[in-house]
């Protein structure tokens, strides 16, 4: 069964393909494992589909910096950007942060429309996949798992931006989707970070009150310190990938 990997805000697939100190990607790591894999690039970023503003698009595209990221990607806090002085136990190679800010892209927050319709039509190529997604695609990922819930075998969401708020019916369909949220370190005491995992938890818990397989890697509680906002990235990418193809395992048995 193919995994479709989906990546977040600012981003692109590259996300997927290697890490900024030129480890194999999860992209290698699933597809040794014996999994298809699919990359792609949603509407307006790298690869895919783009449009001028204001010719076509109606708003003006956004842009992450560094310093944007090192504070919502929790690299360190934000008044240590400038020497970046990680946090303690920080799992980002951080000697490779202005790597990772090389592949950053501008973004719309006023395409999600046409996003899910493109991810709709991806995921109608295949007659069942699992979708593996990273922040602002954990979003698109949790509404597709309501939309085509016979053609999503599961969903593996990496620390989601929020979830989206959806109708009883539509809660009633992701229900028969397995779920697996994922979490790194410093998000319960993170600003911007609190909300985020507030409302996924919630999302998570009425998917889990009508019935649904849903389960949370949180992985701090799990004795694992100092992940980031970015795990495929950590230098303990392996074994959180290790541990969410155990949970696909189980899952499909």
């Amino acid at each position: 069964m193919p995994i479709l990997f989906w990546h977040g805000g600012a981003m692109t697939g590259v996300t997927w393909e290697t890490t900024p100190d030129d480890r194999p990607g999860w992209s290698q790591v699933f597809l040794r494992h014996g999994h298809d894999v699919v990359v792609s690039d949603a509407v307006e970023r790298g690869r895919a589909s783009w449009a001028p503003f204001p010719q076509i698009y109606d708003s003006p595209p956004l842009f992450r910096t560094a310093e944007d990221a090192w504070y919502l990607f929790r690299m360190g806090a934000a008044e240590d950007f400038a020497r970046r002085r990680p946090f303690a136990g920080q799992r980002f190679p951080i000697a490779r942060f202005d790597q990772l800010c090389a592949q950053f892209v501008p973004r719309w927050t006023t395409n999600a429309k046409a996003t899910i319709a493109a991810y709709m039509q991806l995921v109608a190529r295949f007659d069942r996949v699992i979708i593996v997604a990273h922040s602002q695609g954990g979003w698109f990922a949790q509404s597709l798992a309501a939309r085509l819930p016979d053609r999503v075998a599961a969903v593996v969401l990496l620390e989601p931006a929020g979830a989206p708020n959806l109708a009883p019916e539509e809660m009633a369909r992701a229900a028969r989707v397995p779920h697996l949220y994922v979490w790194g370190d410093n998000c319960d005491s993170h600003p911007a970070w609190r909300p985020y995992k507030s409302d996924a938890t919630a999302y998570s818990e009425s998917l889990r009150s009508r019935g649904g397989t849903v389960d949370t890697l949180d992985l701090p509680k799990h004795g694992i310190l100092g992940n980031s906002h970015m795990p495929m990235m950590d230098d303990n990418s392996d074994e959180i990938a290790s541990m969410i193809l155990g949970w696909l395992a189980r899952t499909r048995d």
